[in-house]
């Protein structure tokens, strides 16, 4: 209600947390550097559901992804690569997000509207292949399909993933009372 009552508070309520995320992510960017870590960090914000993002796209571009790009700034100077959460229907913020520098996408949800294999044929802002972390839905096949069905949705994946960058498990948490036999039929492949 806030966001859309006082979009001015929101600008600058995003602006103060930006301010603050430039510092915790110099701070993150150099603990990579110094610790040796892998250079790679997922992003999890919710910004969507089944129909979309969750405020007008327009706004986010006018009050958000200014300071969103600013915050992120350290990490991308220092060359770790950012990989975005996907859960809902984010298809309008995956242009946005690949402008602003990030690299790729986790935890698809297919049954919301995520167009995989159209999102698997975009390239990074500096033209490469995406880094997908891609696989069987966990609110679909996963609980309530056959083995074959988990078999047949892990195959679509590979075939409609990019040619590089392509790491499979499950879309999420893979919920209780999930048969074993799905379970065992994505580890196995």
């Amino acid at each position: 209600m806030a966001y859309a009552l006082y979009p001015e508070l929101m600008e600058k309520h995003f602006s103060l947390q930006a301010d603050l995320a430039v510092l915790r992510n110099r701070a993150t960017a150099k603990a990579y550097q110094l610790g040796g870590f892998p250079p790679i960090c997922r992003l999890d914000h919710d910004m969507a559901d089944s129909r979309g993002t969750l405020v007008d796209i327009r706004s986010l571009d006018k009050i958000w992804f200014p300071h969103f790009e600013r915050s992120i700034a350290p990490m991308l100077d220092a060359d770790v690569k950012l990989i975005w959460h996907c859960d809902g229907n984010l298809m309008d913020m995956v242009p946005r997000l690949l402008e602003v520098g990030l690299v790729g996408f986790q935890g698809f949800q297919y049954e919301d509207g995520m167009d995989y294999p159209k999102i698997c044929s975009m390239k990074t802002k500096d033209g490469r292949d995406l880094i997908i972390w891609a696989g069987v839905s966990v609110t679909r096949t996963l609980p309530f399909g056959k083995p074959s069905d988990v078999k047949k949705e892990l195959e679509w994946v590979v075939e409609n993933g990019p040619r590089t960058g392509l790491f499979i498990g499950a879309t999420s948490t893979v919920v209780p009372g999930t048969p074993w036999e799905n379970i065992k039929t994505l580890i196995e492949g």
